[in-house]
């Protein structure tokens, strides 16, 4: 069987879904479990903070954590619904 690339929207839904199942999560971490190399995680990142869906905050000791934004949480919400209806006709 040959894999197929991810699309677009299949990596920034599941960059989404990475930050969200843990809340916040460091950069290294996110970029490992997302399956990407560096420059195209830096691409997606620099989109999802330009698009107001995710935030970056910096802990007392400067360590970095991104968290969805509120509007991240209801993108992610939507699309979910969305990968469902997909799903359902077996089509995602």
């Amino acid at each position: 069987m040959k894999s197929r690339k991810r699309e677009r929207l299949e990596i920034l839904y599941n960059v989404l879904v990475i930050i969200n199942t843990n809340k916040e999560i460091n950069p290294t971490p996110l970029l490992r479990k997302s399956n990407l190399t560096t420059s195209r995680f830096n691409i997606y990142i620099e989109e999802l903070i330009t698009k107001q869906l995710i935030i970056i905050n910096f802990t007392k000791k400067g360590k970095k954590l991104i968290r969805l934004s509120e509007k991240g949480i209801e993108f992610l919400d939507k699309f979910k619904e969305i990968v469902s209806i997909l799903e359902d006709f077996d089509i995602w």
